[in-house]
């Protein structure tokens, strides 16, 4: 026999079974329960036994229904799974499946099964669609929980033909380019496994990005017809195929590279532009600029247009560009190149044109511009004082007059015309007051040079003929002159007939008279008619 315990206290049904049943559980049952032993001929009992607790918690929870797979649209041919779960332990338990158009519980079938807590539908139909219900039982007799929830299973037929997308939507494809094909199945894409095709390839491609294809850095090789389709559930429920996609990639159009204006030469100050250009439909490209090969990352461009305002020595070399497709990895192949030769303006040349013989007897100037080294047709711009003389027409000659300062003033001038180069250098400066000032002074240097001359010369003369009549004059023997030259020479004129006395000796008499006894008070020289008795006249005065 044996005796049982809850609490500590004997229960008052005893039973020789080693088993202790409560056939309806209630909350008072709740407790811990013990058992002992009993002899059946003595009275001898067992120690007792471990204790085991019970706890009757009520009536047993609601099951609850759910829907494992899959999830989202269910279209026919799917896979279905429901499943049932009753309280937080679902060991022990049995359950039954109910649909609401069917009385009794549900059987496992050709198109179903029970599964422990599942109930699956192979290859659903439209037919498996309605209200779904499931509970669960245990014991022996057997306890059953309430009925779970109801849940609508909706089968909406056959699965829709996957949608097949290309990412960048719209546009040129390019080499370079990552391109993304997106496959989506109905409204909820998720828990579909998708499979890709290629025309060229018979086996699916391999994609390990869910419902995206992606092809990093596209080649024309990956060019071509593509399809995608999805599957779900064990065994595996597939869609159709997709409509193909047609994929083509090309290679990025080349860069044209042009000057405006399209000159082979340029001058410093001239502005010029650069033009990079691209045939292609495809829009948004920004452009890259090269000198030498070299990047000029910092130059400000205006879309596809490069500008110099004004151009210096610095702008000289070999220009070329490129574009790029901002976020991808897309570039031209670089343009052609451009040299920009950025010579020196000609030079304009001013020039006097007045020739020095008439700088002396002339109050007006000319002044010539001429361009150096140049043979083209040229108009001329004047300037006075950095201002510019509105002459018409701009000839190349500039006539000045004395007056109105304008001796004192700096002239230049620049060359100009239609063709290129424009304009020439400015002259430098030319101030007429210096050649006003050269003239006074040559002409004074070439008086007093001439003046000088002329004296040197008659002193010459004068002397020759002296010892000329000197040696006609005075004795051989007589070694030494007793009287000065001047009055020995005077005074024997006296001898000499009137035949005699040439006009020279006078002259020259007249002359020695003139420089020995006082230049500096005679004012004028003797007449070379003058007679001789004037001359001892002159002498004696003295």
């Amino acid at each position: 026999m044996h005796k049982w315990y809850r609490d500590g206290r004997e229960l008052p049904v005893g039973t020789a079974e080693d088993t202790y049943e409560i056939l309806s559980a209630v909350q008072s049952d709740s407790g811990t329960y013990t058992c002992k032993g009993q002899h059946k001929e003595k009275v001898l009992y067992t120690g007792s036994s471990n204790m085991v607790a019970l706890k009757v918690n009520g009536e047993a929870p609601k099951p609850l229904l759910t829907l494992d797979s899959p999830s989202g649209e269910i279209f026919t041919g799917d896979t279905v799974t429901l499943s049932c779960r009753a309280g937080t332990d679902p060991a022990g338990w049995e359950y039954l499946w109910f649909k609401k158009t069917q009385g009794a519980a549900l059987t496992s079938t050709d198109s179903s099964s029970t599964d422990g807590s599942s109930y699956t539908i192979h290859s659903a139909a439209v037919s498996h669609g309605g209200e779904y219900w499931c509970r669960a039982g245990r014991g022996r007799p057997a306890f059953y929980t309430p009925y779970s929830d109801s849940l609508q299973l909706s089968i909406t037929g056959e699965a829709p033909k996957p949608l097949l997308t290309l990412d960048p939507p719209s546009g040129e494809i390019f080499t370079g380019d990552t391109v993304t094909l997106s496959c989506r199945v109905g409204t909820d894409p998720a828990g579909w496994e998708y499979l890709w095709f290629k025309k060229t390839q018979g086996a699916a491609l391999t994609s390990t990005d869910g419902s995206s294809y992606t092809i990093h850095s596209a080649a024309v090789s990956h060019g071509g017809e593509y399809w995608c389709r999805a599957g779900r559930g064990r065994p595996a429920f597939y869609t159709p195929y997709s409509d193909s996609l047609q994929l083509s990639i090309t290679a990025p159009p080349p860069a044209v590279l042009t000057l405006n204006p399209a000159w082979r030469k340029f001058y410093p100050t001239e502005k010029v532009t650069l033009k990079c250009e691209i045939q292609s439909r495809q829009t948004g490209w920004s452009y890259l600029w090269y000198r030498d090969g070299a990047s000029m990352n910092s130059v400000l461009s205006r879309g596809n247009e490069y500008t110099i305002l004004a151009l210096d020595q610095s702008h000289r070399g070999r220009y070329s560009c490129r574009g790029r497709i901002p976020g991808r990895a897309v570039y031209t192949k670089m343009s052609n190149d451009l040299s920009l030769t950025v010579d020196a303006r000609p030079q304009a040349v001013l020039t006097l044109e007045t020739a020095w013989t008439e700088i002396f007897r002339s109050d007006s100037l000319t002044l010539r511009c001429q361009v150096e080294g140049s043979s083209a047709e040229w108009n001329y711009t004047w300037y006075r004082d950095g201002r510019h003389l509105p002459l018409d027409p701009s000839g190349d000659r500039l006539t000045l007059t004395a007056g109105n300062n304008s001796f004192s003033s700096e002239y230049k001038c620049r060359g100009n015309r239609t063709g290129q180069p424009s304009y020439t250098e400015i002259s430098e400066g030319f101030r007429e007051n210096n050649i006003v000032l050269k003239r006074k002074v040559l002409v004074s240097v070439a008086s007093s040079v001439l003046l000088g001359l002329i004296l040197t010369v008659l002193g010459c003369v004068c002397l020759r003929k002296k010892r000329k009549l000197a040696y006609k004059m005075t004795p051989q023997n007589d070694m030494f002159l007793s009287k000065p030259p001047t009055e020995h020479l005077c005074g024997d004129l006296e001898h000499f007939s009137n035949e005699e006395q040439s006009t020279e000796a006078k002259a020259a008499c007249s002359i020695e008279l003139y420089s020995i006894l006082d230049l500096k008070k005679k004012t004028e020289v003797l007449p070379p008619k003058q007679n001789p008795e004037d001359l001892t006249s002159f002498k004696a005065g003295q």
